[in-house]
């Protein structure tokens, strides 16, 4: 797997720092139920670094992996394991079989993948382990407690989070005017000289959305770039 070298990842870091928020939002339908947020969530910025991003994926990881004990040893009802095995499923759909490597992070899909999984699930998580105590009146073990703790310890990425970098990604691409063609289609960095591939996807509606964001904080040429892509995506893909 291609990483973003270190002169890119500068450029990336700087872009995000400098992203604002706000703009038109592009609605879809998600795989989880959709939840009210706490709207003073979300505020912590760690997509303004590398670093930051890299001790987020670790700590994702090890979150991801109560999960699974808790799935796999069967410590949750029937009733909750559709919830947790699809949060599980999502997280191992953006890293693939990068697990041990938390340098995937460096390319602006998978931070943007990796935030999105979280800002759209984790509240799902949340709400479903909280059934569980209610269930078992209290009786659940430490696993549940951890999990059920994490905003009290930890930063949990939301929908400013997930804005801010792609923001970033067009202010990369207005920096370095990578390919838009095989970056919305393959989820390819293609500058030319160097070629940086991403362990996940992104879909028609993810790309909307990052170009929306682009030309919503007045990056026009690239965001409308990526918007035109995007939509010739959706129309080879019949998405309407």
């Amino acid at each position: 797997m291609g990483v973003v070298q270190s002169g890119a990842v500068l450029c990336f870091v700087f872009a995000l720092a400098c992203a604002f928020e706000g703009g038109v939002e592009i609605k879809k339908k998600e795989k989880y139920i959709k939840h009210e947020r706490d709207p003073n969530h979300g505020k912590g910025e760690i997509y303004t670094s590398i670093k930051d991003l890299e001790n987020f994926f670790k700590e994702e990881l090890e979150f991801v992996d109560d999960l699974r004990s808790l799935y796999d040893k069967k410590l949750i009802t029937m009733e909750s394991k559709g919830n947790i095995g699809a949060y599980i499923q999502s997280f191992e759909d953006v890293v693939g079989d990068q697990e041990e490597e938390s340098s995937i992070m460096h390319h602006p899909i998978n931070a943007y993948n990796l935030l999105r999984h979280v800002a759209v699930g984790w509240s799902v998580v949340e709400d479903t382990l909280e059934q569980e105590v209610t269930r078992k009146n209290g009786n659940v073990g430490k696993r549940v407690t951890k999990v059920l703790e994490r905003r009290e310890t930890h930063h949990v990425p939301d929908q400013p989070d997930v804005d801010g970098v792609a923001k970033g990604i067009v202010r990369l691409h207005d920096y370095y005017k990578f390919n838009t063609t095989t970056f919305v289609n393959e989820g390819v960095i293609d500058t030319g000289s160097d070629f940086h591939e991403t362990t996940g996807d992104l879909s028609v509606w993810d790309a909307f959305k990052i170009g929306v964001k682009g030309t919503n904080a007045m990056i026009l040429g690239s965001g409308i770039q990526i918007l035109e892509e995007a939509l010739a995506k959706a129309q080879v893909e019949g998405v309407t």
